[in-house]
């Protein structure tokens, strides 16, 4: 949790595992939570938002509250739902859902890999105090992850091209004054968003970079010299 006064796992059965170190105190969360899907601490650590996997391999979105020790679905079983991302302030929860998912939607059958293409997100966000769910106006395309950053910008990871496993992820920025998303960096390999959600760590090949969350970088920006 934010403040470290709880560990979380997934164990080898879908199981969200929430431990207060300081009492030992174990929970098991509601539902069942693939051991590759992410899972988000609310800012204030009273809350954790997951993707619920269901019998149809789609996921709801589903929240968890440790005050009252249950979960509430957000989604419906209609879509596809995963990568929750809460806001700085934690009054809303951003997400990625997609409706055409379910060709690439099979256990160990490698020919859904032909489909994987095909698969597209848009994000959506939830407001946690009036309730509601508003989708943003980005283009559905294929995204990975979302990052809830300082000011309310939004940063998504995007899978290249039209091709499987073809070429590097790119980063695009999320305005949310102007409602518009922009290019932020290409070539990405991994990324990883500052604690007060200010600056941006990257790489891109075996060259490293810290970039503010504020302007597009110029290429090889804020690049570490190791």
């Amino acid at each position: 949790s934010p403040d470290g006064s709880k560990l979380s796992y997934i164990d080898r059965f879908r199981k969200l595992h929430v431990i207060d170190t300081a009492t030992g105190r174990e929970r098991v969360v509601e539902g069942e939570v693939d051991r590759g899907d992410a899972y988000a601490w609310s800012p204030d650590g009273r809350s954790i938002a997951y993707p619920d996997l269901r019998s149809t391999l789609f996921r709801n979105l589903a929240i968890y509250s440790l005050d009252l020790g249950k979960s509430t679905i957000l989604t419906d079983g209609i879509g596809d739902a995963h990568r929750p991302a809460f806001s700085r302030d934690g009054s809303a929860l951003y997400f990625l859902g997609s409706t055409n998912a379910g060709k690439a939607k099979t256990g160990l059958d490698l020919s859904v890999l032909a489909h994987m293409n095909d698969v597209s997100w848009s994000v959506y966000k939830v407001n946690l105090s009036g309730g509601g769910i508003e989708r943003l106006p980005i283009p559905a395309v294929r995204y990975a992850d979302v990052l809830a950053a300082a000011e309310g910008a939004l940063f998504l990871t995007e899978d290249p091209g039209e091709s499987t496993f073809a070429g590097k992820r790119r980063l695009a920025r999320y305005d949310p004054g102007t409602r518009k998303i922009e290019p932020f960096l290409a070539d990405v390999d991994e990324l990883e968003l500052s604690a007060n959600g200010n600056t941006i760590l990257y790489r891109s090949d075996s060259a490293w970079g810290v970039v503010p969350i504020d302007k597009t970088p110029a290429a090889g920006a804020g690049k570490i010299d190791l």
